[in-house]
């Protein structure tokens, strides 16, 4: 979801890691739940729309940070709790999220009590819902976290299930690592706070969806809408594909794992990449235009035999979009990188690149500006590992290669070659195709 507006504050900069001056004001050079709080609270003054952000004051979400943090970094048998907390907007909402079960009498919150019960809210649909009575938080139940979804059409091309309900969600994801979604995402992680954007963001990702919603239209019969300016509409496919990429990447990131999927520009063969697992079959592209061409208006339909026989076919190939999409993601967990071209069928997985650093000299890595690829800031290559070098490497070798860099820690970037072994670099990045995975 965007930011509300283009224009900060004064003197506060939303894209840049921390709020400097919220960090410097207690003399650390590290973020904390204190300074996320303050970020929140000045994006709040910036756009006011009560209507859309959680309702709880600020010395109440204070205190709500503070508790969640604190709870990330205790262990229980071992392991740091995963879990979400929920606090409702104070305007009603018709599309708020379904009460599980409810707390009676509602528990007043406490770390000791968040550590008790996080255990029950490892689950990814669920999440604690929290409210502010006087100046007290109180745990009142558990919600469902994807009933925030809007229900796909049957027979319906839409594969995205929507934006979610207005309120703040908090979702901690390990020690001192929390994410927070009020209109717009932050996370606080290792002493930084960051923005999260969408992948989409960078215009080299959007151009490929677009090109591959141009190709997908050539193969179909569908009649493509074209604009009074005589430009061609592709925006519905071209959606389609954004979701689908959205949850090949969003399942590889929940994977703690790490992985990295690269999309050449051209044939294999011309690539300095040796795939040690080939592979073929696994067609993205033709997954798509089946789950397209399988789509109907059931308006249209004429009798109970043909809705259920089309419903059967749209289900079916719906279905398979997704178990390709699951695959794929899955075989980033494999070493080595998953290679694919630029109409999402896959080569192979388990990719070596071989572009050593000598062959490679001169060869620079920077931020870029999302829509111009203007560079913005050098990148200091030394500070990243292996993985992450390599696909530097190749993107400076063969321009045009996209490549998608998933950490252990779920963090993602975006890297892309230009001429001149110039490669741009985006961060601070997520994947989702649904509010419960942006969550």
């Amino acid at each position: 979801m965007p930011m509300p507006s283009d224009r900060p504050p004064e003197g506060f900069d939303p894209s840049a890691p921390c709020d400097a001056r919220a960090a410097q004001s207690d003399g650390s050079e590290y973020c904390g739940p204190d300074q996320l709080c303050r970020v929140l609270m000045m994006l709040r003054r910036w756009e006011k729309s009560p209507a859309l952000q959680g309702g709880v004051t600020e010395a109440g979400l204070r205190r709500l940070l503070d508790v969640a943090f604190q709870v990330s970094l205790t262990t229980e048998e071992g392991r740091h709790p995963r879990f979400r907390i929920f606090v409702a907007s104070a305007a009603p909402a018709a599309d708020a999220p379904r009460l599980v079960a409810r707390f009676d009498p509602h528990l007043p919150l406490t770390d000791h009590l968040l550590r008790r019960i996080a255990p029950s809210l490892g689950s990814r649909g669920h999440a604690l819902r929290v409210v502010e009575d006087g100046k007290s938080l109180f745990a009142d139940g558990i919600i469902g976290v994807a009933d925030g979804a809007e229900p796909v059409t049957h027979g319906s091309a839409d594969v995205s299930t929507g934006l979610g309900f207005p309120g703040l969600m908090i979702r901690v994801d390990g020690p001192g690592v929390l994410r927070v979604t009020e209109k717009g995402t932050w996370e606080l992680r290792a002493g930084r706070i960051q923005p999260v954007h969408h992948y989409a963001i960078v215009s080299v990702v959007r151009r490929w969806f677009e090109e591959l919603a141009a190709t997908f239209m050539e193969q179909t019969s569908t009649l493509i809408d074209v604009n009074a300016d005589g430009v061609t509409d592709v925006g519905d496919a071209a959606a389609i594909f954004d979701a689908v990429w959205s949850f090949v990447v969003a399942t590889a990131v929940q994977e703690h794992h790490g992985g990295a999927f690269v999309v050449l520009p051209g044939n294999l063969k011309s690539s300095p990449i040796h795939v040690t697992y080939p592979a073929e079959q696994l067609d993205l592209m033709k997954a798509a235009l089946q789950f397209w061409n399988s789509c109907y208006d059931p308006e249209t339909v004429r009798n109970g035999p043909e809705a259920r026989s089309k419903a059967q076919a749209w289900e079916s190939a719906r279905r398979r979009v997704f178990s390709s999409a699951r695959a794929l993601a899955d075989l980033a967990n494999v070493d080595g990188c998953v290679v694919l071209d630029r109409r999402l069928r896959l080569y192979g997985f388990g990719g070596e690149i071989r572009v050593g650093e000598a062959d490679m000299q001169g060869y620079r890595v920077f931020a870029a500006h999302p829509d111009t690829l203007e560079e913005q800031e050098p990148i200091d290559i030394e500070r990243f590992g292996t993985r992450h070098r390599s696909a530097m490497r190749l993107c400076a070798a063969v321009p045009g290669t996209l490549a998608f860099l998933i950490s252990q820690d779920g963090d993602l970037r975006v890297f892309y070659g230009l001429a001149d072994r110039r490669v741009c670099m985006w961060r601070n990045l997520g994947a989702w195709m649904s509010a419960s995975e942006r969550w």
